[in-house]
């Protein structure tokens, strides 16, 4: 399964995130984020530690891990190196627990230094492997 390129017809990112991975977004996520980008909520702390997105049926890959179904990802969740060589490992980490194992570390996660033809080159060089 290749899926790439999501677009979601939705108010806000934050509100997009949710339909184009987990086809549902959380109660909480509808009700505070036109607060939050009209800037008259400010958020205590985190409320998730670990900086993750919870769908509240679990995302695209929770349902392809349960169903043992491959994918790879390619930069979602990851955290970039803040200065990365030009070849090799680019993250730091993968938030994502189920992900982690199916992420190539040598895609960055959005970064416009980054060049699309190097993204390519990583990618046609995992599809050669596969």
């Amino acid at each position: 399964m290749l899926l790439d390129n999501f677009y979601v017809n939705a108010d806000v990112s934050a509100d997009g995130y949710y339909w184009t991975t987990a086809a549902i977004a959380p109660d909480t996520n509808q009700k505070t984020w036109p607060m939050s980008y009209a800037r008259r909520v400010y958020a205590r702390g985190n409320p998730n530690p670990e900086g993750l997105r919870q769908a509240p049926g679990g995302h695209i890959w929770d349902k392809a891990a349960e169903a043992k179904v491959s994918f790879y990802n390619y930069g979602f969740t990851a955290v970039n190196l803040p200065n990365p060589p030009e070849t090799g490992a680019q993250i730091a980490e993968v938030k994502d627990p189920v992900l982690k194992p199916h992420t190539s570390y040598e895609f960055r996660q959005h970064d416009r230094s980054f060049s699309d033809i190097t993204r390519m080159q990583v990618f046609l060089h995992d599809l050669a492997e596969w």
